[in-house]
């Protein structure tokens, strides 16, 4: 999704320039005509693509009824067929970027579901009288669910040992996989434009005074950092597997204001944990309830978990001053029952 995203900013940007340069002509004295002729080339893959993309719901519909019809097929037709579809995929991507839906659990749009939190009212009284978040050592799975997660109550939890923040880094820039892809909701202060992790990780480790967190949106390299920072046993069996999770980093950086991370359009349920060092976290209610509940604000030490879910808006502060590094984990999760 962090690649899609940054395509629609070079877009913007190329559009911008683009409008900048019409208007620039038309200052001139540049005629209609002469500027659709300079403009010729761009209308017409503009044309191309919008032609193609009408084509994209029968390619999909092609796929489908490909992988249905798979058992009654011979396998040399089988493989014909999916030679077939990955050269026409090929020829599709030029005037149709589909690079973006790889990790989409759907293809097709949940219009039902835009409607129901379009019209969905958080309940208020939840947090209203939330002054400050609870810490226990150990809770029941029935005191975690009835008491916190049912009623949007963010809870902290000491439990499970995660790896030793330089056995971590090692083992994430050592799996080939893992170092080479690409993560999505990538903010850092040490590179302009999104990498691979390994080429991130090490950047950043370059810098004397850093942020860096990202979402592990691969499928490989979700799986891979959840074999490094399993799922807590402390949580609910009714739980999830986790599936998206995010690395947290930050070093000496003395912004006085907390970053935010992106974490709107997450699963429900989410735990933050504390690897190394310390860092300092805040929690705002969402946007409807902010004029009837308060921000929270705690600061969380190694093997200290956050669970919150997505009533709540996560923010993050280093110390100032403090040359340990900071950093943590979130993992994704829902309920399944």
């Amino acid at each position: 999704m962090d690649q899609f995203n940054g395509k629609c900013s070079n877009f913007q940007k190329l559009n911008e320039e683009l409008n900048d340069f019409h208007h620039q002509l038309k200052k001139k004295n540049f005629t209609d005509q002469e500027i659709q002729e300079i403009f010729s080339p761009i209308l017409e893959k503009h044309e191309k693509s919008k032609r193609i993309s009408l084509y994209i719901p029968l390619v999909v519909i092609v796929i489908f009824f490909a992988v249905k019809t798979s058992e009654n097929l011979s396998e040399n037709v089988w493989l014909y067929a999916m030679a077939f579809l990955r050269i026409l995929l090929a020829k599709i991507h030029p005037f149709y970027d589909w690079t973006h839906l790889k990790n989409q659990d759907c293809l097709i749009p949940k219009w039902w579901e835009d409607q129901v939190s379009k019209n969905f009212t958080p309940n208020c009284n939840l947090c209203e009288n939330v002054k400050y978040i609870d810490s226990f050592d150990y809770l029941t799975e029935e005191k975690l669910t009835n008491f916190y997660l049912d009623v949007q109550k963010p809870v902290i939890l000491t439990g499970d040992v995660w790896p030793d923040v330089d056995e971590l880094i090692a083992s994430l820039k050592e799996d080939d996989f893992y170092a080479t892809s690409v993560p999505c909701s990538l903010e850092t202060n040490t590179m302009q434009t999104s990498g691979n992790i390994v080429t991130i990780l090490r950047k950043a480790s370059t810098f004397p005074s850093f942020f860096v967190h990202f979402q592990n949106c691969e499928y490989e390299s979700m799986k891979y950092f959840r074999t490094l920072t399993p799922k807590p046993s402390f949580l609910p069996l009714s739980t999830s597997p986790v599936q998206y999770n995010w690395l947290l980093w930050t070093k000496n950086y003395t912004f006085p204001k907390y970053k935010s991370i992106a974490l709107e359009n997450s699963e429900e349920l989410k735990v933050l944990g504390q690897i190394h060092g310390k860092l300092k976290y805040r929690l705002s209610p969402t946007e409807y309830c902010q004029k009837s509940c308060e921000n929270l604000e705690i600061i969380l030490s190694p093997n200290q978990f956050l669970i919150f879910t997505n009533f709540w808006n996560l923010e993050y502060q280093s110390f100032p001053n403090d040359s340990t590094d900071g950093v943590a984990a979130i993992l994704e999760a829902h309920s399944i029952m």
